[in-house]
């Protein structure tokens, strides 16, 4: 590397123009069982989506917690409760598995190794919202040459993404 600094591992962003999101639900049952970190991280993954594509990220909008009666909260508020069966929407970003894999090779090709791959949207708000932005809402889009990402990111989460491309 010309700074003198020597990287092996790198995350990578994805386009939202290579990239589709859904909205899906999760749910687990836990009967009588106080609700932590791995019920919601279980709930989060029996999310599904079509057997071509591949998750780039599941993000995690809000979760339904049913004791006698369904409360709508953030994931948070949700830690210690106790509840029979924990109900989570998602918003997923998924992408062909074809894209994932030459994306990968381009970086191997490069020597280096992929550590995760996120939404370049994604990314964009990590590195110019703060946290107000984040819980309160903003549409954060991100003007490329070729290609124009928009996302909506309030309550902490990206409830939508979109791109337009040449």
């Amino acid at each position: 590397m010309m700074s003198g600094v020597h990287y092996d591992r790198v995350v990578v962003s994805i386009s939202g123009a290579y990239t589709k999101s859904v909205d899906s639900i999760g749910v687990v049952n836990i009967p009588n069982h106080e609700i932590g970190i791995k019920e919601i991280h279980r709930a989060v993954s029996t999310a599904k989506i079509l057997p071509i594509y591949q998750v780039v990220m599941k993000l995690s909008m809000f979760c339904l917690i049913i004791l006698r009666l369904m409360i709508l909260n953030m994931l948070m508020i949700l830690l210690g409760m106790s509840g029979n069966r924990l109900e989570v929407s998602t918003h997923i970003v998924i992408s062909q598995e074809s894209h994932i894999k030459n994306l990968k090779k381009a970086v191997e090709l490069a020597d280096l190794r992929v550590d995760n791959i996120v939404l370049s949207g994604y990314a964009s708000a990590i590195a110019c919202l703060d946290d107000s932005e984040k819980e309160l809402g903003a549409v954060l889009i991100d003007m490329g040459g070729a290609i124009c990402d928009m996302v909506v990111h309030t309550g902490n989460s990206i409830r939508y993404n979109d791109c337009l491309a040449n």
